[in-house]
């Protein structure tokens, strides 16, 4: 019978120590660029902040290097759990053009086209001429899409909704599946490149990398790591 499992153990405390690993290198990785990027008495939105983590270990990153940031988070879904940062109910009560940083960390393969779109609109708006958007986002091709569908059939004790067929084709010639029926608790047949392609007909692209073992390329890791900035 299939279980609930809490996010966090979904994620960043996974009990695989593989996927444990990726996830944390990953949010390391995008605290990195973000306080590179990030300057002094900015502001900085993490859209789908789940429970906060992120920014409680950003803000107590900034407070080590003394750096002054507002840090907001919002998400539709999940109750915060951590501090260091305000809670934005209605992401429109936030000012237009006042946003050095916007963070999408692992919400893009949940969102419809609609919901992404908002994001995109949400983002041109608040957004300061000079910001950048950091977007992470799971890849679902390529090898390692094998080994996350066996850790994600054991740890929540049920059957993968992708066939053999599928996994295979997926894993060896990067064709991902039909998306599942619900695309909120599910990342069968999301593929990254279409995120990257949907977001730099609005943004420019900065960077891209990708975690844990980003000296092989995307086709064998787990997760892709896109840096964007405002059009001129």
């Amino acid at each position: 019978m299939a279980k609930n499992v809490p996010y966090e153990k979904q994620t960043l405390d996974h009990p695989n120590p593989i996927a444990r690993f990726a996830h944390r290198k990953r949010l390391k990785h995008s605290q990195k660029i973000v306080l590179g990027n990030l300057e002094q008495d900015g502001c900085i939105v993490d859209y789908g902040c789940g429970q906060g983590r992120f920014l409680n270990q950003l803000n107590l990153a900034l407070r080590n290097k003394r750096v002054k940031t507002q840090l907001c988070g919002y998400d539709p879904y999940l109750k915060s759990l951590y501090d260091g940062y305000v809670v934005v109910n209605d992401p429109h009560e936030i000012q237009n053009n006042s946003v050095d940083i916007v963070t999408i960390l692992e919400v893009c393969e949940h969102l419809s086209e609609e919901e992404f779109q908002g994001f995109i609109e949400f983002t041109l708006a608040k957004l300061k001429p000079s910001g950048h958007v950091l977007v992470t986002v799971p890849i679902m091709i390529g090898p390692a899409v094998l080994v996350k569908e066996l850790v994600r059939c054991l740890l929540f004790r049920r059957l993968s909704d992708t066939t053999p067929l599928d996994l295979f084709k997926a894993a060896f010639f990067a064709i991902p599946p039909p998306r599942a029926a619900n695309i909120k608790t599910s990342h069968r047949g999301y593929d990254w490149r279409k995120t990257c392609d949907v977001m730099s007909a609005h943004f420019q692209i900065q960077k891209i990398d990708f975690s844990p073992l980003p000296f092989i390329g995307w086709f064998g890791n787990s997760q892709a790591i896109m840096l964007f900035k405002r059009k001129a």
